[in-house]
This record gives structure tokens, sequence and C-alpha cells, in this order.
């Protein structure tokens, strides 16, 4: 009988160290964290070969976070056409399921008025038939200075006085746009990737946007220019598209997207 004998090999390479790391969530409606898993290379407790990674949100949805808000809304004029100020009507659904509060004005003067007399979370103001004129303009600045929360929209330059700088925002140089999309979680909670404007009979229906300072874009027109620059922190919403143009179909949607958005000053 012939014994054949084999040894145990060469030993075997030294595996690599499996680490975990963790950052700031950048895609979450609030607050979150992301767990990235990988291994060690180099040996210098870093990861440099990801295997996977987790994203973990404590999210709010938006109808939590916009839940008992009080909401003062002025626009100066719609179009005569269409379905009108779609926008008031996504907040008057919000009020009728008992969401929010809303105050509608009449007027500049009765705009201005309210908004100083009364205690108001969010204030709305378009001002898309003629420049704003010089009282409103104070009363919004001196809003946005005493850290009021500003959702606001106009047709041309000549309603800034230094407002636009008080939002970090200035024009683009575009307009008459005809889709839009918003672009952070919070902003584009439930809505389409693309929505179609409805854009007759008004000569200056929408305006490009640019961000300054540390304000950002939350939404893009089909040209790639914002339509949407949050600023102050998050406090701040300076729309690029009239009150009347706006999908009638996701208003209800669009409305408690950017009211949440500038109530919890996130993304």
């Amino acid at each position: 009988m012939v014994l054949t004998g084999c040894d145990d090999g060469t030993d075997g390479s030294d595996g690599l160290p499996l680490l975990m790391e963790t950052a700031k969530a950048d895609n979450c409606m609030t607050s979150g964290i992301t767990y990235t898993f990988g291994y060690d290379t180099h040996s210098d407790g870093v990861i440099d070969v990801v295997t996977s990674e987790e994203t973990i949100c404590n999210e709010v949805a938006s109808e939590v976070v916009v839940d008992g808000a009080a909401v003062l809304y002025f626009a100066d004029d719609v179009s005569a056409s269409g379905d009108g100020d779609v926008l008031i009507q996504g907040f008057e659904n919000l009020e009728n399921e008992g969401l929010i509060s809303l105050a509608a004005a009449d007027s500049d003067a009765e705009f201005r008025s309210m908004l100083k007399s009364g205690d108001y979370d969010v204030a709305v103001y378009f001002a898309q038939s003629h420049p704003l004129g010089e009282e409103a303009h104070d009363a919004l600045v001196d809003w946005v200075e005493r850290s009021g929360r500003l959702i606001f929209g106009t047709y041309t330059e000549s309603s800034d006085n230094g407002l636009f700088s008080s939002l970090q925002s200035s024009f683009s140089g575009s307009n008459g746009h005809n889709r839009i999309s918003f672009t952070t979680t919070r902003s584009s909670y439930k809505l389409p990737d693309d929505m179609e404007l409805f854009t007759d009979p008004w000569v200056t229906h929408s305006v490009g946007l640019n961000a300054h300072g540390t304000a950002h874009s939350i939404g893009e027109f089909e040209d790639g220019d914002s339509f949407a620059v949050l600023g102050n922190g998050g406090r701040t919403l300076h729309l690029g598209v009239f009150s009347d143009v706006y999908p009638e179909m996701h208003v209800n949607q669009i409305a408690l997207n950017v009211l949440a958005t500038v109530l919890v000053s996130g993304y």
C-alpha cells in the first residue's frame, strides 16, 4: 500500500476590515442618517470600497408639518381664463381638511393691515399684474427681516427695491416656460417628476430665478433655470410661477408642499 501525503497548503491573505461610516442624510424630508458599509483597503480607518449604503429618515409627513398653521394670502390679479387662482384653491382645500387656517386679503392695503395686526405663520403674496408698490414692498422686507416666513412671486423686476436681496434671489432673464419639476424631497412629495403649466393668456406667466448666498433652488423649469428659490435658512420661498398657472390636478399637493417647506425650514 502506498500512502500519499498532502501538505496543509500556504497561508491565505489577511482579510480586509469591514467598516461602517455614518453621515447626515441629504435625501430626507427632515433629518436622517446614511449608513455606509465597505472595506478599508489601506488600513487607515477609512472606507475605500463601498459595499452597501442604507438611509434611515426621521421623516414627518407634510400634513403633520402644516397642521394648525395660520396662513395669510394675497394675489393682486389672476388671468381671466382658465381655472383662476388655483393655488389659493389648494390652500382653501387644506383649510377645508382642517389642516390650516387661511385668511385671504382682498386688496394690498388689507393684506398690509392684516400682516401688521395678525399672528400668521406664513405670508403669501403674488404681485403678478402690477409691480409691487412701495408700501407693500417695505412691509414684506420688514416681515422677512423680523424672521417671518414668506412665499412670494412677481412677474417683473420692477417689484424689486431690495426685496429680492432679502429673499436671496434674482431674476435669471428667462421667462415663458411651459413645464416645472420640484427637485427636493419635501417639495416633490407625492408629485410627478414633470408638470405642465397652464400658460394662457398671460404675456409673462413665469420667470427664471437665481439663488444667492445660502439659498438654493428647489424646483426647475424645462430649461434648467430655477423657478423656486428657498432662502433665509428655509424661511422664504421666491416662486417664479404665477398662482394661476400651476396644474390644477396637482395644486392641492403643491400648496401642501410649499407650505410645509417654509414651515420646517428644510429641503
